[in-house]
């Protein structure tokens, strides 16, 4: 009977448990419709779901986003996942006020995705991407000098062009055949983001550092919709083994860190061996924030580091498949680059600012592909009080999402934007668009690598076009997918033949 009576009392606990915690989850489900009950809504499923089952199915995150944004027609959706609450801006003007004017109103927050904020956290703690004032300002001061032009281009543009210049003589071994350039183009601004942080080239080869960095910044965030775990906390799923990437995760961050260290160690005993060296880690070195807490070093190396080779990679394997789509575009960019190629060969020197600068139409190119590709797709923020957006009354402690993706292809903002238009950055040219460039966002959190990504971009792809002609491999096209970062799903296959000229 005692046994009994103590099953039975441990079963009523039990039911009485479980009631709470249902009545629990249904209290902040009914808050969170309440929440946002007074702003357009996108697609749900139910009452108790939201939009849950929409996106842990409906595949790629970008174009799901940016298909529920749409559907409204509205410049500010707001979206709900289960108990979850976030706002969606689709509209150029409002996306600039929020970067522009609302550092009072917002700060930084990388919570809009419950796979990517939960990988995010992890995988890099506080850092420049994703910290507010103070604790960012002190960063953005160390490591913006060395971004800017009149320091980058003076010491970079020789670097990047003799990589180059390599690649070039790599790729005539290669001719005819098909090649994966999203990874070539990988492995080379690996070694050039490399050789910015530290001013020297590291001593990893580039496949195995390459692995490791994809790894630890890239698959962690591929989702296994099928099981919802991207769900589940990583401690939870680390304690009960439910995601096999988390383990690859682990292990990649030791290794990671393992050569950063000795890289770092190989910084200090340079600069105690000659103090007039300069690098973005040696500053690091000299910034009391980043010696006192070393994780906060560590942590900013390692976005700078994807953030700097990943996105500029895929921005040209994107637009050499562009090109190879369009060949009138193509034409017209390979006559502004042989003029100046022409001009550059007369002056018998490498490229210059002046030269970089005439290549209009190539930056154009770049700005139209990262409209059409923008590889940072959305950017989150925080609400700090309730705010007006746009007419809309938005809560406080509300992520906002600014979804690049879909500003980018609404045609109300850029007629016909399925097409390839780069004359829409061209000054005084019909297509101009009056909308600013978001893909770097705008105002104080600027992207500080916004100069470098260019930099790179029109040395490498300039020297590329002058020299091959790029056709598509009608085998394996290119396809776009969507983790952290939209990518070539497969590759970007091109076969390269030499150019008559």
């Amino acid at each position: 009977n005692i046994l009994v009576t103590g099953s039975m009392i441990l079963l009523w606990l039990l039911l009485v448990f479980v009631a709470l915690c249902i009545g629990t989850v249904l209290l902040r489900i009914h808050r969170a419709v309440k929440l946002i009950e007074h702003l357009p809504r996108a697609k749900e499923n139910g009452w108790f779901l939201g939009s849950a089952s929409e996106e842990l199915l409906g595949g790629d995150m970008a174009t799901v986003f940016k298909n529920w944004v749409h559907a409204t027609g509205k410049p500010v959706v707001a979206i709900r996942t289960l108990d979850t609450c976030m706002v969606w801006v689709n509209d150029p003007k409002l996306l600039d006020e929020v970067w522009l004017n609302g550092l009072n109103n917002y700060k930084p927050e990388r919570n809009f995705n419950r796979s990517i904020s939960v990988g995010l956290n992890d995988a890099f703690g506080p850092t420049i991407l994703n910290t507010a004032a103070g604790d960012w300002k002190w960063r953005r001061e160390c490591l913006m000098p060395h971004f800017r032009g009149s320091v980058l281009n003076p010491s970079m543009t020789p670097e990047v062009e003799k990589k180059s210049q390599k690649l070039v003589e790599h790729i005539k071994t290669q001719v005819g055949k098909s090649l994966d350039f999203d990874s070539i183009f990988v492995f080379l601004t690996i070694e050039i983001i490399c050789h910015f942080m530290f001013g020297r080239a590291l001593e990893v080869p580039g496949e195995k550092f390459n692995y490791l960095l994809q790894t630890y910044c890239e698959e962690y965030f591929v989702r296994d919709s099928s099981l919802g775990i991207a769900y589940v906390p990583f401690a939870i799923k680390r304690f009960l083994g439910l995601d096999p990437l988390v383990k690859k995760f682990a292990r990649a961050k030791e290794d990671f860190q393992k050569i950063l260290e000795k890289e770092i160690q190989k910084s200090i005993q340079e600069f105690e061996s000659n103090p007039q060296a300069k690098s973005i880690v040696i500053s690091m070195l000299k910034n009391p924030e980043y010696t006192a807490n070393p994780t906060n070093m560590f942590s900013d190396l390692i976005i700078l580091m994807f953030a700097g080779h990943d996105t500029t990679a895929h921005t040209m394997a994107f637009l050499i498949n562009n090109l190879a789509k369009n060949p009138k575009k193509y034409k017209k960019l390979m006559l502004e680059i042989d003029s100046v190629y022409e001009e550059k060969e007369k002056e018998g020197k490498g490229w210059t600012n002046n030269l970089l600068g005439k290549l209009e139409y190539l930056t154009a190119c770049m700005k139209e592909t990262l409209r059409l590709y923008p590889i940072a797709w959305a950017s989150a923020s925080k609400t700090l009080k309730e705010t007006d957006l746009g007419g809309y009354r938005i809560p406080a402690n509300m992520i906002v999402v600014l979804l690049i993706k879909a500003v980018n292809s609404d045609a109300r903002f850029f007629p016909e934007p399925e097409k390839f238009i780069p004359e829409r950055y061209i000054k005084g040219s019909k297509h101009e668009t009056k909308n600013s460039f978001q893909a770097f966002a705008q105002g104080p959190h600027t992207c500080v690598g916004k100069n470098l990504a260019f930099l790179e971009g029109r040395i490498i792809l300039a020297d590329l076009l002058r020299n091959f002609e790029f056709e598509l491999d009608p085998e394996k096209p290119v396809e776009t997918a969507t983790t952290l970062t939209i990518h070539p799903k497969n590759g970007a296959y091109f076969i390269p033949k030499i150019r008559n000229i």
